[in-house]
């Protein structure tokens, strides 16, 4: 009898099959085994932002922290100028964020002065610090 090519084929097509079966469940026993998890950036804080609006010579303040369960800690919004290459303190609202909870702080400030603006907000924790800053706006 005489082998036409669909007998040839058949079996190399099998073995294939075989083989690359054998290569996913090994790939995938690798990825749930050998891989760690990757840890979150911050230990308390689920988010954190700053924004900063300026309205006419109004500034509005915004911070803003959401913490994971078990961790608290203080809030504090920094309205600051930039002075030649530096920042400096225009003034700032502080705040406690409850065990697990969030916490918003919008302050208003009116201006006297021309010049570029930033928002620092600086969350503190037993177990962590973290600062951030808004995009900058000019009044």
């Amino acid at each position: 009898m005489k082998k036409t090519w669909k007998h040839k084929v058949f079996p190399l097509l099998l073995i294939a099959i075989v083989l690359l079966t054998q290569t996913i469940v090994s790939a995938e026993t690798l990825e749930m085994q050998d891989i760690e998890p990757i840890p979150s950036k911050y230990q308390a804080i689920i988010q954190i932002s700053a924004a900063l609006k300026i309205t006419g010579n109004t500034a509005k303040c915004l911070g803003e922290v959401i913490l994971k369960s078990g961790y608290s800690g203080t809030l504090t919004v920094t309205l600051q100028r930039q002075s030649g290459n530096s920042w400096v303190y225009v003034t700032s609202w502080t705040a406690s964020v409850p065990t697990g909870g969030s916490k918003k702080i919008v302050g208003t400030k009116s201006l006297s002065i021309h010049g570029t603006y930033r928002v620092k907000v600086y969350f503190m924790s037993s177990t962590e610090n973290e600062t951030l800053y808004s995009q900058t706006a000019v009044y």
